[in-house]
């Protein structure tokens, strides 16, 4: 029955998961991996989703899951043989391959929390080797979530610091053309790592986030504001 609930965009659990895999297809082809499900006539997340629903709609739920797996194994194959430093393009963003894994790492932890919340279901965090690089993608982010929000943090930094298992500390310069961060920053933000990740990944409300906040106030609320900037279904 789980199968056929509505977890979240008003996709039912087999839904969502064909778009994980549409997700993850996308990336294959980015990279030069194989594209498994139906033929990539789309290269948009959207568009390629809506692709491979309709094709996983006429299959069970059971080989829906293993399409999926198949799809990752696949692709974590492929980048066993490809430096993490390579470039890729993927849906229109142009970024080394190790930063779009980790977006799917994201992605991926953030809807199988979706799916656990419908269903009940109590689900342990990633190990903090996993964590902590998300969260540093997560961090590396903040300037151009805040520029995708019509801010521009130019001249600016922000000192994050993220307790808990996997967090760490990051100085961020907030305008995406800014030299690395030095000197004191201007705002200073103290939250949980977990809590941050799915900020990034459009979970939680900014406006009520559970932050310590130092410094310029009101540019670390823009921060936290504007932080959800890249997510989307």
């Amino acid at each position: 029955d789980d199968w056929s609930r509505v977890i979240v965009e008003g996709w039912t659990l087999q839904e969502l998961v064909a778009h994980l895999a549409a997700k993850d297809g996308l990336v294959a082809a980015g990279v030069g991996a194989p594209v498994l499900g139906p033929e990539l006539a789309a290269a948009d997340a959207l568009g390629r989703t809506a692709d491979v629903q309709a094709y996983e709609r006429a299959r069970s739920p059971e080989q829906t899951r293993r399409d999926w797996r198949a799809q990752a194994d696949a692709l974590c194959r492929h980048l066993a043989t490809v430096p993490p430093g390579t470039t890729a393009s993927v849906d229109g963003l142009t970024v080394p391959v190790r930063d779009h894994v980790l977006a799917r790492m994201l992605e991926t932890w953030i809807h199988t929390d979706d799916a656990a919340r419908v269903a009940g279901v109590r689900l342990p965090e990633p190990v903090p080797e996993h964590v902590h690089p998300t969260a540093d993608l997560c961090a590396r982010l903040l300037p151009w979530t805040m520029l995708l929000s019509g801010l521009d943090g130019s001249g600016r930094s922000v000192l994050v610091t993220l307790t808990g298992a996997g967090g760490g500390e990051w100085h961020v310069a907030l305008g995406v053309e800014d030299a690395p961060a030095s000197g004191p920053p201007d705002a200073r933000i103290t939250a949980g790592v977990v809590e941050f990740c799915f900020l990034l990944g459009g979970r939680g409300d900014p406006e009520r986030f559970p932050a310590r906040l130092d410094g310029d106030v009101g540019l670390a609320r823009d921060v936290l504001r504007t932080a959800p900037a890249l997510s989307g279904p």
